[in-house]
C-alpha cells in the first residue's frame, strides 16, 4: 500500500510569522499535536508540535537544577504566546512522496520517533500529511474491517 492509497489532503498549515498561540489554538480545537510550516508558495520550511512549544516553557539551559534537568515553568506558556513559529520550529524534515510505501514511512517514524510526516511534491510543495494512525486505520481496514 502506498501513501498516495491513503493521503490524508485537507490538513492545517501554519506560516513561520504566524504566533504560537494561532499554533496553539489550532492544535488544541483539532485535537493534533503538530502542523506543517509553509511559505507563501505553500512549500514546506518545517514542522511545529506540542512538544516544541512545551520545550519552550522550560528555563534557560544555565538554569538547570540538581537533577540536570531545566526546570519547567508554566507561566512562561503564557510569555510565549505572541512568540513566532519560526522561533521554535523544527527545520530539519523527514518527508515522503505520494509513491512510498505506508509500511516504510511507519518504520521511519518508530525509529526517528515522530508521529507524523509531511507529504511533499517534487517541488517541495506541501501536499499532505501522514500520520500513524492513518497508516494503523488504513491497514486496519485492508486486513481486518469485517
Amino acid at each position: 500500500m502506498k501513501i498516495k492509497d491513503v493521503l490524508e489532503k485537507h490538513i492545517l498549515t501554519v506560516k513561520a510569522d504566524d504566533s504560537l498561540k494561532k499554533v496553539m489554538q489550532l492544535l488544541c480545537w483539532n485535537k493534533i499535536s503538530g502542523l506543517p510550516v509553509v511559505d507563501d508558495d505553500n512549500k514546506l520550511i518545517g514542522v511545529v508540535s506540542e512538544k516544541d512549544v512545551l520545550r519552550a516553557m522550560y528555563l534557560s539551559p544555565e538554569e538547570y537544577n540538581e537533577y540536570g534537568c531545566s526546570a519547567y515553568n508554566e507561566e512562561r506558556y503564557k510569555d510565549i504566546m505572541d512568540d513566532k513559529v519560526e522561533t521554535i520550529m523544527s527545520t530539519t524534515l523527514i518527508t515522503a512522496s505520494l509513491n512510498d510505501r505506508i509500511l516504510k514511512i511507519a518504520s521511519l517514524m518508530m525509529l526517528k520517533k515522530i508521529r507524523r510526516v509531511p507529504v511533499i511534491d517534487s517541488e517541495g510543495k506541501l501536499i499532505g500529511i501522514i500520520s500513524q494512525g492513518d497508516i494503523h486505520l488504513a491497514i486496519f481496514r485492508k486486513y481486518l474491517e469485517d
